[in-house]
């Protein structure tokens, strides 16, 4: 349980810090995949929403509901700021620049979601590497995939996936 917890910080921390470094991206960066996911790219489906990286934030979420709470993070002093809509089954983060808003993270927080390929949170490593294959990097426990200006990471314990994010990387 302590490792468990040492590994939740330490990620924790490692997400904050991505989240200082991509938050300040330039206006107007999407990821390569179409809004409906078709193309490239990863996605969440929950509840039957399809949240997709890049996306335009107002339709998921007029789709999602309310959020059981929401927060502006910071404002990047170009205009920028980003926006945490906290969901049950998971966190979702938006960049927002002047009337725009474009989904930015997301950070699953229970099985009711799952990604593009139906991996969700308890799901067995090999069923990662089977709808996915080789990861891109391998990182102390997780596997990160890339597509263009995405990536999907899975944490892996024990041989099960314990946390699931999916960030829009700009540069």
């Amino acid at each position: 349980m302590r490792l468990m917890m040492k590994r939740a910080l330490a990620l924790l921390m490692v997400l904050l810090l991505v989240f200082c470094m991509v938050a300040c991206g330039k206006d107007g960066d999407t990821a390569e995949s179409e809004t409906d996911g078709t193309k490239t790219g990863f996605y969440i489906k929950s509840n039957g929403t399809k949240i997709v990286l890049g996306a335009p934030a107002t339709a998921v979420l007029s789709a999602l509901g309310e959020a059981n709470s929401q927060n502006e993070l910071f404002d990047c002093g170009a205009g920028n700021s980003r926006m945490l809509y906290r969901y049950s089954s998971f966190d979702l983060y938006t960049m927002k620049s002047g009337e725009s808003e474009v989904i930015d993270q997301i950070e699953l927080k229970d099985d009711l979601s799952e990604t593009d390929k139906g991996i969700c949170l308890g799901s067995k490593e090999s069923e990662v590497t089977a709808a996915y294959g080789k990861a891109d990097r391998t990182n102390d426990g997780s596997l990160t995939y890339v597509s263009g200006a995405q990536e999907m990471t899975f944490d892996i314990e024990n041989g099960q996936v314990v946390g699931i994010g999916l960030l829009r990387v700009t540069q």
